[in-house]
């Protein structure tokens, strides 16, 4: 007859037969009670069955508690998978210049003054059309014991001699709109300028970081090597010496480019109007090479299209259109119109 080998506990024990148990008490009379235990005899049906019970009481409290531990196990990886996302946040050049048009705190107050300029326009441009006016008269009659009357008449006046100041304010509100217009473009180009230079910079120096932590590393290991080979006697203490100097101007170096690094990042976080600790990954991006052009036609084309010569043009324009103004008060106002 064929002999299995069975590992049996208390608990086991409740479960099985009468002749089984006679024959667990005869085989650990010497054991001390509730431990494992394995005895070797002919295996019956009813020791089977306990056998096979109590084996999947136990695995199903094992698969339960595996449940549980790994359920709280996701439960703390997912908001640490969430907050990794949200710390290691990647942006590339495109990304950072779209960010700074929206939120750099130049471009929006230059976008109220723009806002702010054409309001200011269609108010002027208002008073030369005509206006509407009510007046009320209130009045007591000579004759006594008599009430006070009250008149209302509306009226409708047109300016005639003020048209000519008005016509030159509309201009100068014109003017004084397409300068704010070119600050507008000023300031997108100094913030677009700004933020491509620090996140060029934030590159460098994320390369330059994780190069110097590779040349720690091996100098760390040079440096244990050449202790060991001075202890031998193999070399001298001297080398020892020049490898630690090495090793000690390499920890300041990835110290002051970490530093650095962490610099540039909240620049950039604060030309983006975000939190300074704000964790940021620059993406390295090749870029294609641009046409060069001649000097002359660079010079041509910036003093045709910058921000900074246009304003000044605009702003020559604009103190002759207020001297012209302050002329034109001499004019007295005249209006027509009807009640």
């Amino acid at each position: 007859m064929e002999r299995h080998h069975t590992i049996c506990d208390g608990a086991s024990l409740q479960r099985l037969s009468t002749a089984d148990q006679m024959f667990y008490n005869r085989t650990s009379h010497n054991r001390a009670p509730g431990r494992h235990f394995a005895v070797s005899r002919p295996l019956s049906k009813p020791l089977l069955t306990g056998a096979f019970l109590a084996l999947l009481n136990i695995s199903m409290a094992s698969v339960s508690a595996a449940d549980e531990a790994l359920s709280s196990g996701t439960a703390h990886i997912e908001p640490l998978a969430q907050s990794a996302q949200t710390a290691q946040a990647q942006l590339s050049l495109a990304d950072v210049q779209s960010m700074v048009l929206k939120r750099n705190r130049d471009v929006l107050r230059a976008r109220l003054e723009v806002s702010k300029g054409e309001a200011a326009l269609k108010a002027v441009q208002a008073t030369q059309y005509p206006s509407i006016n009510v007046f009320a008269f209130e009045g007591a009659q000579a004759a006594p014991r008599s009430g006070n009357n009250l008149a209302v008449l509306p009226g409708v006046f047109q300016p005639v001699t003020q048209l000519y100041r008005i016509r030159l304010q509309v201009h100068q509100a014109q003017i004084a709109l397409n300068v704010a217009r070119q600050q507008l473009r000023l300031s997108k180009q100094n913030a677009i300028a700004e933020a491509k230079k620090i996140y060029l910079k934030t590159v460098s120096l994320q390369s330059a970081v994780i190069s110097r932590q590779e040349n720690l590393a091996f100098l760390r290991t040079l440096v244990g090597y050449v202790t060991a080979e001075v202890k031998r006697g193999a070399i001298l203490q001297v080398e020892l010496l020049t490898a630690e100097a090495r090793e000690a101007q390499a920890e300041y170096e990835l110290e002051r480019d970490s530093d650095d690094l962490i610099t540039a990042h909240q620049s950039l976080n604060r030309l983006l109007d975000r939190p300074l600790q704000t964790e940021i990954t620059a993406i390295e991006e090749p870029f294609a090479p641009k046409s060069e052009q001649s000097a002359e036609a660079v010079m041509t084309q910036a003093v045709i299209r910058r921000p900074e010569v246009t304003n000044l043009k605009l702003n020559a324009s604009k103190f002759r259109l207020e001297e012209k103004v302050a002329l034109s008060r001499y004019i007295p106002d005249l209006s027509v119109g009807s009640t």
